[in-house]
């Protein structure tokens, strides 16, 4: 460990917040775990943070970084959907730090809102929009609920032939939502939150490197 370790714990560079050593860390300039203002952790050389060098995972500046959790969302007038402005899961689910410790922005969302989640109990999406943290577009189910509202709205049925485009099981597109983000004029941003896929699946969509066979 550093031998001034006790001093860097807890002490802030830009966005980032020291939390300890790096597991097995070796060597001069040495690495430090630390846990950004939005949640994401990495770890980082010591000389990097010191220099300012790095500030945040990225998110750095970004208007909703200074705003409370629960107006960290930007209202969806088409289908009512509070999207998530913040950083997002792998699955598209919103994902915060409430102070304490990581967690997703949709079940945060609702027990402020609703009031606590049963043990065990999964925060599902009426909307299949991952990012939609309005509490009025979740319900609370059992992770066989969960499954099964998926397997009827087709989100996870396995092809059983080899196929494109939204025939794959894991796709969250279709040739209708290509062909209204290739008319819309939102950013690739809104459009992702919206459609539950990333910015830059969106501006693949748009420059045809994926999708190319919709017209």
């Amino acid at each position: 460990m550093f031998p001034v370790m006790d001093d860097l714990v807890g002490r802030r560079f830009g966005e980032w917040t020291v939390e300890g050593p790096a597991p097995s860390d070796r060597g001069h300039n040495r690495r430090v775990a630390v846990r950004c203002s939005c949640g994401v952790t990495r770890l980082k050389r010591m000389s990097l943070l010191k220099s300012g060098g790095s500030q945040s995972c990225g998110c750095h500046g970004h208007k909703h970084l200074t705003l409370p959790l629960l107006e960290r969302y930007a209202p969806d007038l088409n289908g009512g959907c509070w999207l998530w402005e913040g950083a997002l899961g792998p699955c598209g689910h919103g994902r915060a730090w409430d102070g304490r410790r990581p967690v997703y922005a949709h079940r945060y969302f609702y027990e402020q809102m609703r009031g606590p989640i049963p043990a065990g109990m999964m925060a599902c999406h009426h909307c299949d929009v991952p990012s939609c943290v309005n509490p009025d577009h979740i319900y609370i189910g059992t992770a066989a609920q969960n499954s099964k509202d998926a397997y009827d709205r087709g989100r996870n049925k396995l092809p059983t032939v080899q196929v494109r485009g939204n025939g794959f099981a894991r796709s969250k597109l279709s040739p209708e939502k290509v062909r209204l983000i290739r008319q819309s004029d939102d950013t690739d941003i809104v459009l992702g939150r919206r459609l539950g896929v990333t910015d830059a699946a969106i501006w693949a969509v748009r420059n045809r490197r994926s999708w190319a066979w919709v017209e």
